[in-house]
């Protein structure tokens, strides 16, 4: 079974997509089985359209599925993803205008929030070529969902061939190494492909800086916890911080009640 059977693209301008179907399809190739392209109604993207940019890339044996969107954005996106299930949603962040920032807006958010998934935010840039994962960062602190960001950041790592894995621990208390020294059999981490590294602090300012140092392309977090009744999530200053600089494409990684990563 793929690390993301079912992964979800929700596509919300024309501009970019044949470059975000480029870098799904990468990811996909690797991780995924079926993909579905989610097209919002104020993408102005057309089945034809659509259908001629995907026969330009190659999605091999991939199963691309389409489903075009009514309504709110976010909420269309929720209401397939309690039919489909995805195990992820990707979200090409978007540009801030006249400010050099990035910034994901309130689809990202509310994903992030509500979707009972993993959701990856693409940092948008001016490349042509496919995206290319070289340096992967995984922050992890004490927390029953950090055993199982970590598996997830390994079979990154393995299946992009991604060496070293860059651990970034909050360094203030010792209980957080410990942890990681504990949830590292769990995981059956390889000794050789990581290399540690110790935040001051535990801030989005400290997470970034890290990413940007080991010139991170992907950094893999715990998703929020749960604290707006059914299925809500309460996205802190931590990650808010995260939206507003996005040092590098970023996965919150949604945990399920597997009991070998608690």
């Amino acid at each position: 079974m793929k690390l993301f059977s079912k992964i979800g693209l929700c596509i919300q301008s024309g501009k970019t997509l044949k470059q975000d179907l480029k870098d799904t399809l990468l990811l996909c190739q690797n991780f995924g089985n079926e993909l579905h392209l989610l097209i919002a109604e104020q993408a102005g993207v057309e089945s034809a359209t659509l259908e001629e940019v995907l026969n330009e890339l190659d999605h091999g044996a991939l199963k691309v599925k389409q489903e075009f969107l009514r309504g709110e954005s976010a909420q269309a996106i929720l209401k397939v993803n309690e039919k489909i299930k995805f195990d992820l949603l990707i979200v090409p962040a978007l540009l801030r205008e006249g400010l050099i920032r990035y910034y994901t807006g309130s689809l990202a958010r509310q994903l992030v929030q509500w979707a009972n998934c993993s959701v990856l935010l693409i940092k948008p840039s001016k490349r042509r070529k496919p995206k290319s994962y070289g340096q992967l960062v995984c922050n992890i602190h004490e927390h029953p969902k950090s055993a199982h960001t970590l598996y997830t950041a390994t079979k990154i790592a393995e299946g992009l061939n991604i060496r070293p894995l860059h651990i970034a621990i909050y360094a203030s208390a010792d209980e957080n190494y410990q942890y990681f020294e504990g949830i590292k059999a769990k995981v059956e981490l390889d000794e050789s492909s990581l290399e540690i590294h110790r935040l001051k602090q535990r801030t989005g300012y400290s997470i970034s800086q890290s990413a940007e140092k080991q010139q991170a392309d992907l950094l893999l977090l715990n998703s929020p916890d749960t604290k707006l009744g059914y299925n809500g999530r309460l996205i802190g200053d931590e990650l808010e911080y995260l939206f507003s600089e996005l040092p590098s494409d970023l996965m919150l990684v949604h945990s399920f009640e597997d009991p070998k990563y608690r």
